[in-house]
């Protein structure tokens, strides 16, 4: 069942090459995926936490027969910085819908991020917030217990605050975007470094996101040693021994946000 889902969701996408951001293949689709949203990321989550993942030629096979098709044609979504993200919220038009849920990649593992409700993860849980058409398909079509509620802009913004407060990563996605994303965004995500599926498959080597416009950029000359910025970088690519230095950066912004001393800034691609 679960492989039937993905294999739809991922080939279905081709269909709609070339439509409009509110057309209606692109919504049927969109209604099709947030209704089995959790499923699929269930089924993505167990390949991640698997031995299986270790293995060049089932990481190879995933690459090529999911990870590639879907960030190509299907969903993709890369980070934003504080600014961005509410930069981007202010250029919506005033009568674009908002919702308010739980994080799926959180409902995904074994019900709503058990770390979470066992006092053991500081994440907020309300975290993911629709858009437009995502906005009304997130309230109507999961089962009950996951649907999103309404939200208003303010509402949302603080929603962003007290992610990045908790070093969420805010990030954009788009859906249905063989024809560009711009115009197709539908959720934006405060990520869990710790559940969110697609930096963990990142971090496997299988890159289903895209970069955002802004990398880190490290001054070792005024790096203290702390090692703030170590926990705050998602994909664990920062590293302070024996000097600063930053391998695979994606743009979030958080090492930058926590360091002290300004040894470590933001710098457009």
């Amino acid at each position: 069942m679960d492989w039937n889902l993905s294999l739809l969701f991922v080939f279905g996408h081709l269909l709609h090459w070339g439509s409009s951001a509110d057309g209606l293949v692109r919504r049927l689709f969109l209604r099709f995926y947030i209704r089995y949203e959790v499923p699929i990321f269930k089924l993505a989550l167990r390949f991640i936490y698997s031995r299986w993942s270790d293995f060049w030629i089932f990481k190879k096979l995933f690459i090529i027969f999911i990870g590639y098709p879907v960030k190509k044609w299907g969903e993709t979504g890369y980070p934003l910085l504080a600014s961005e993200v509410k930069d981007f919220i202010a250029s919506l038009p005033d009568k674009t819908v908002f919702s308010l849920g739980d994080c799926r990649c959180r409902l995904s593992v074994k019900g709503p991020c058990e770390r979470y409700h066992q006092g053991l993860c500081p994440h907020p849980l309300l975290t993911e917030i629709g858009i437009s058409w995502g906005a009304v398909y997130y309230k109507k079509e999961p089962p009950e217990k996951e649907r999103h509620r309404v939200a208003t802009r303010e509402e949302i913004l603080r929603v962003i605050d007290d992610g990045l407060q908790n070093d969420l990563v805010p990030c954009l996605y788009s859906f249905c975007i063989a024809g560009g994303i711009e115009g197709r965004e539908y959720v934006i995500c405060n990520c869990c470094k710790g559940r969110c599926a697609p930096i963990l498959l990142r971090k496997k080597g299988i890159n289903m996101m895209m970069d955002g416009h802004y990398q880190a950029r490290a001054l070792p000359e005024n790096c203290t040693g702390c090692g703030d910025c170590l926990e705050s970088c998602p994909l664990d690519a920062v590293s302070v021994d024996p000097v600063l230095k930053i391998g695979d950066c994606f743009g979030c912004g958080l090492c930058a946000k926590k360091c002290p001393s300004g040894a470590i800034k933001m710098v457009a691609r």
